[in-house]
């Protein structure tokens, strides 16, 4: 909603100037493409945050149910194998494009945890 309502308040403001005849113009539409397109590009790093936090919370549940660390590990490692992914990539490329904790970091609080448990 937050992108749509910034995107309303810039053909707005510039339905004049780009020579449309309002907000409901069809030429308008690549403006608004535009728009919701930094709106989520901008947005994303904390959409992205929000959800690796959250899986987060559910690998710590899964340990605390199952009470199998090494078991956890076992199955990262070959997720990570299986999917041919970067199991420690650059902070910044995780904060801005990843969804879930890198490989590594979720094998290290498994590892955090066994030693606590």
């Amino acid at each position: 909603f937050g992108g749509l309502y910034l995107t309303n308040i810039v053909l707005q403001n510039f339905t004049v100037n780009l020579g449309l005849n309002g907000v409901s113009d069809v030429a308008g539409l690549p403006i608004m493409c535009l728009c919701l397109f930094i709106f989520g590009l901008i947005t994303m790093p904390l959409s992205n945050g929000y959800s690796r936090y959250l899986e987060r919370q559910a690998d710590r549940f899964a340990l605390d149910s199952t009470q199998k660390a090494d078991a956890f590990i076992e199955s990262m490692k070959k997720l990570a194998k299986l999917n041919m992914s970067d199991m420690s990539p650059p902070r910044w490329i995780e904060i801005l494009l990843y969804d879930h904790p890198a490989i590594e970091r979720r094998i290290e609080m498994a590892a955090e945890w066994k030693e606590i448990a």
